[in-house]
């Protein structure tokens, strides 16, 4: 009887620290192909058709960006519209499910340029926007590449839930790496894991103690 008593408490203890899901909320666009549109390569993620990815020059591929942000060294993305206007082109990231809390990404971008961004509920309804500029484009950089990244943060109310995000700039003056929906992760890039929560585990030890008290009376 101790034995299984042990091995029941031993199992509580252990079975909320199994790996759990990949939080899949930060994307790196690390393995897309070069010149590709994005669309729908990530499950639970909807790129609008002006969202293309480009693999760094410095990897065999045609963008023309290096280094700086932590993903950036192999792909990255820029926005391509259909040349029907001359004014800024808009990449929209739907998200299943929404997500609240704050967004960020990582820009590269020419001298000169306004990059925007908006995050928006289902119903349309702009939650939160920023723009910037003044970034420093490829100066000092090798072969005219850019090469300065500067991370964006968009805060969102955490009891709000947004359904996407719009980014918008000058048609290929700007690349977009590492987005983070969410709440900012604590793990690596692409890899990171959720934390057993406090309540899982006291839930968990409750039911082993009341298990072993009814086995102890059996």
């Amino acid at each position: 009887m101790k034995t299984t008593l042990t091995a029941l408490v031993l199992a509580a203890t252990l079975a909320p620290s199994l790996p759990a899901l990949a939080d899949d909320r930060l994307l790196n666009f690390e393995s897309l192909a070069n010149s590709t549109q994005v669309l729908n390569a990530y499950a639970g993620f909807q790129f609008s058709d002006t969202a293309w990815s480009f693999v760094s020059t410095r990897n065999g591929g045609s963008g023309d960006f290096y280094g700086g942000a932590p993903g950036s060294e192999n792909s990255a993305l820029t926005l391509i519209g259909d040349g029907s206007s001359g004014g800024d082109v808009l990449m929209r990231v739907g998200v299943d499910g929404g997500f609240g809390s704050s967004f960020s990404v990582s820009v590269g971008a020419l001298s000169g340029t306004a990059v925007s961004i908006q995050a928006f509920d289902a119903a349309g309804q702009m939650l939160n926007s920023l723009s910037a500029s003044g970034f420093s484009g490829s100066s000092g950089c090798m072969n005219n590449a850019i090469c300065h990244w500067t991370t964006l943060n968009l805060a969102l109310d955490p009891d709000a839930k947004a359904a996407y995000v719009e980014l918008s700039a000058p048609e290929g003056t700007a690349w977009f790496d590492d987005m983070s929906f969410g709440a900012a992760p604590t793990g690596g890039p692409g890899n990171t894991l959720p934390e057993p929560s406090s309540a899982w585990l006291g839930l968990a030890a409750l039911g082993a103690l009341a298990l072993a008290r009814q086995l102890k009376r059996g």
